[in-house]
């Protein structure tokens, strides 16, 4: 068993957030320990594993989500990789309400959902009208009015929960207070890591028109009045006032950085760093250099430019561009033993 790992205290829904990530890690290893889903040798089909399978592919699936989601959100890399390591002691689990906190824990935690969704769509938005600025084509009208649209109904619900949840400064703050730091650290942590084929798919997912419906249907299934609320007063900002702010975080990179040309280097080295480390991605350099004749140098060059050009990270960016993006994610590699840690 690996030393605990002693995380920062979190309080509400960012802690509940942590115990979220830690049942659904529990949950795969309970799967993969009770059936042989990964056999050495090819065996017959069978369709109950076939169907666990699928279950826990799905499991992974929003524990991924929701990892990005808390980083993005604030909450420190070590807190996340403990809760998400089934073999590490440490997670701390937030207390549990009673009575009408936990009602209202319901509401917050509701609130703070649709707040990143909201955040995460505003994020998208920006990247993706960065990133096709020099593209001929045309943007989807009709696909651009159901995006905003589907933000007025999500910023609606989350609104009218709030009017109701009678909110604290403080839980304001933690809800819609990101500064730009933190709408910095949101690119990072998502739309730094999208390839055109993954930021189309989420924005398109964003933008199906029976998003709001799902959303206005339950909305009216908790009969809240956002205008004879308790709270009227307590509103996350607007759709609007989100893609101003996420907007405001890419061009105060680009500023900061100095250039289109050093925004582009940075972003080149923050994808790579993100998959091999520095130190490693150093030494490989020298060793090329060194037993590479100056042909293969040319070839590996434009191997790599290959790649970069696949993930849109080489376009020639004109001088008079006014978006950017910035810095390196948090976290650590955490051992893993032999046996997990098994919570009640």
């Amino acid at each position: 068993m690996t030393d605990p790992v002693s995380p920062r205290e979190l309080i509400g829904w960012k802690s509940r957030l942590l115990d979220r990530i830690r049942d659904l890690a529990l949950e795969q290893w309970r799967i993969t320990r009770d059936n042989d889903l990964d056999p050495l040798w090819p065996q017959k089909r069978d369709p109950a594993l076939d169907h666990l399978r699928a279950h826990r592919d799905d499991l992974k699936r929003e524990e991924h989500e929701l990892i990005v989601r808390a980083r993005a959100s604030g909450v420190r890399g070590t807190d996340v990789d403990v809760a998400a390591n089934v073999f590490v002691r440490g997670h701390q689990r937030a207390p549990v309400p009673e009575g009408e906190e936990a009602v209202r824990a319901q509401l917050i935690d509701a609130i703070a959902a649709d707040i990143w969704t909201l955040e995460h769509m505003a994020a998208i938005a920006c990247e993706r009208r960065w990133r096709y600025r020099n593209d001929s084509l045309a943007p989807d009208t009709q696909e651009q009015h159901r995006h905003e649209r589907n933000m007025a109904v999500i910023w609606g619900r989350a609104a009218a929960t709030a009017s109701v949840a009678g909110l604290s400064d403080r839980e304001q703050a933690e809800l819609w207070g990101r500064d730009q730091l933190g709408w910095t650290n949101l690119f990072e942590e998502t739309t730094y890591f999208y390839d055109d084929r993954e930021l189309e798919a989420r924005w398109r997912a964003y933008a199906d028109p029976g998003a709001a419906n799902d959303v206005t249907n339950a909305t009216d299934a908790v009969a809240i009045d956002l205008e004879r609320s308790a709270y009227p007063a307590t509103r996350p900002p607007s759709p609007q006032a989100l893609m101003d702010r996420a907007a405001d975080a890419l061009n105060a990179e680009i500023r900061a950085l100095g250039s289109e040309d050093d925004y582009h280097e940075y972003r080149i080295d923050y994808f790579l760093g993100a998959i091999i480390p520095a130190a490693e991605r150093d030494d490989q350099a020298r060793e090329v250099v060194a037993d590479t004749s100056e042909p293969d140098r040319q070839l590996a060059a434009a191997g790599a430019s290959e790649l970069i050009e696949a993930c849109r990270l080489d376009n020639n960016l004109p001088s008079d561009a006014k978006l950017d993006l910035s810095a390196v994610p948090s976290g650590s590699d955490v051992a893993v033993p032999e046996s997990p840690v098994v919570e009640p």
